[in-house]
């Protein structure tokens, strides 16, 4: 028989469990979250978790507990030596408070975790819900719908990025309505620029074929009928308030104009390179005639040569760049 010592502390340990148990368990009784879970039509994890917690097994468990000690104390009563009875009674009461007091406590987290989720989401996602109403964004009220369906039968199964990327396609939507002409403007000024780029494409090549024999060149390449196009079939989505595939095809085309004018420029400044490289020949010449005047060397025949073949070079179209920098590494080499 166990020492009347241990009894009183099990005992203790029991009746200190059970008010623990009956405070959790009151709380969840009274809680709006908890309500909430009983009341709406769970589904996916949400529903999975909360089916698996055997909530009124604790209940049960509790009501069992509170009569076995209400028993205990009287067989305990002032008694020296502890019945038998008493003993046998308290057998196997620890292993059920612990197992109802798991079971309240994972009820509570998962009450607590959807409340979270609705008191943290609800409000954005009405006013969302607002702004799609508000503005006539109709294309966004799907998932607006889906994502409020969700929230309320699975809270534990939503992500809130995709709250996030919903908040942010209105903002785009509502942006684009309220700035559509200033938006349609600003491209129309990209598509403006990729024109006057080309431009300058082709005529740095029309150039530099005629200055430049067998220059190594890129050819100037045209999209802007694509991207007129393009941007054409924007307009007439604005046009017709389809904000949201108008507000999908924008970007896409902004990045492809973008795209074209960066090519343009490189195409541009690659043709613009030979002529460039040959004014600095001739800046070069230029430099070392002067030198060869100030040590009197214009009267040497073989500078003298020299020079005006590296200047005819260089001055008579096509200019072969290879045969004008040999030329005036030669005239330099003359004058040391």
């Amino acid at each position: 028989m166990a020492a009347l010592e241990n009894i009183d502390g099990a005992l203790a340990d029991l009746h200190m469990g059970a008010d623990r148990l009956g405070r959790l368990l009151l709380e969840l009784e009274l809680d709006g979250d908890r309500k909430l879970l009983d009341e709406v039509a769970l589904a996916g994890a949400t529903a999975d978790r909360w089916s698996a917690v055997p909530l009124l097994a604790a209940w049960e468990s509790h009501a069992q507990l509170t009569e076995m000690l209400e028993r205990a104390d009287a067989l305990r009563g002032s008694r020296r030596r502890p019945p038998a009875e008493l003993e046998a009674l308290l057998d196997g009461g620890p292993e059920r408070l612990r197992s109802a007091l798991q079971t309240a406590e994972a009820a509570g987290a998962i009450v607590r975790a959807a409340g979270a989720a609705w008191q943290a989401l609800t409000p954005r996602l009405a006013a969302a819900g607002g702004a799609i109403q508000d503005a006539a964004l109709d294309a966004l009220q799907p998932r607006y719908e889906q994502l409020s369906a969700d929230l309320a039968t699975d809270p534990l199964s939503v992500d809130p990025a995709r709250l996030e990327a919903l908040e942010q396609a209105v903002a785009d939507l509502a942006g684009l309505r309220e700035d559509a002409a200033a938006r349609i403007a600003t491209a129309r000024t990209l598509l403006n620029s990729v024109e006057a780029a080309q431009r300058d494409g082709e005529a740095a090549h029309q150039l530099v074929l005629a200055k430049i024999a067998n220059p190594s060149v890129p050819t100037p390449r045209r999209a802007l009928s694509d991207l007129s196009e393009g941007l054409r079939e924007i307009e007439s989505l604005v046009e017709l308030a389809r904000w949201a595939e108008a507000c999908d095809a924008l970007p896409a085309w902004t990045a492809a104009a973008t795209a074209e004018l960066e090519q343009a420029l490189a195409i541009t400044a690659a043709n613009r390179a030979p002529i460039e490289r040959r004014t600095a020949l001739r800046g070069l010449l230029k430099a070392y005639q002067g030198k060869a005047r100030s040590r009197r060397a214009l009267e040497d025949d073989e500078i003298v040569a020299l020079f005006e073949d590296a200047q005819h070079e260089l001055y008579t179209a096509p200019t072969d760049l290879g045969a004008a920098t040999e030329l005036i590494t030669r005239y330099q080499e003359a004058l040391r």
